[in-house]
């Protein structure tokens, strides 16, 4: 039911991992029944203070990342909101988190197959906002892990593409400095 209301971490954690192999084997039965229960249960381990589980829970979600982004439905219900959790997240990890990589790859993944109608709601929809989350991200370019930096670049070109396309419907010339601001003078 709630995941909030199980104190034990090691049982959350447990529940992740079953719901990661289900989704893994079964994606098809999960998206066509069970979508409307599973989410807000990964959503409450993603919002979570363990991070072993919000790693798990990241990890569950990346196969149908693709699904809740393209469905508009789904989008509006829970992708949207996923993703603004995903943003506000990453602002409590570091090198040393167990979920970053997940994490990343997660927004990475809902990113990338975000349809380019709806690609301002990957945080907010102007430049200045891609700004804000380029800046977000900037850490993380020299992450250790290489799965890390990976998925930073999807973003940061994802982010860039946002930008770009803000920029020209505003005809404003200078869309790179618009949309990334300071972040490039780092």
């Amino acid at each position: 039911n709630d995941m909030h209301s199980i104190s034990e971490w090691e049982v959350r954690h447990g529940a992740m991992l079953g719901l990661k192999y289900l989704i893994a084997v079964r994606k098809d039965l999960i998206i066509q029944r069970h979508l409307e229960q599973l989410l807000p249960l990964t959503r409450a381990a993603i919002e979570g203070d363990d991070d072993d589980v919000r790693s798990v829970a990241a990890e569950a979600l990346l196969p149908l990342g693709s699904h809740m982004v393209t469905d508009a439905a789904c989008f509006k219900r829970f992708g949207k909101p996923l993703l603004a959790l995903l943003w506000g997240t990453i602002q409590q990890l570091d090198d040393l988190t167990a979920s970053t990589a997940a994490v990343m790859s997660l927004i990475a993944e809902m990113a990338e197959h975000l349809p380019s109608h709806a690609a301002g709601d990957i945080g907010g929809g102007s430049s200045k906002d891609a700004g804000m989350l380029m800046q977000r991200l900037y850490p993380f370019f020299r992450h250790n892990m290489t799965s890390v930096r990976r998925s930073v670049l999807k973003i940061a070109c994802k982010l860039s593409k946002l930008c770009f396309k803000a920029a020209h419907a505003s005809s404003s010339p200078n869309w790179l400095k618009s949309g990334l601001g300071d972040t490039l003078h780092r």
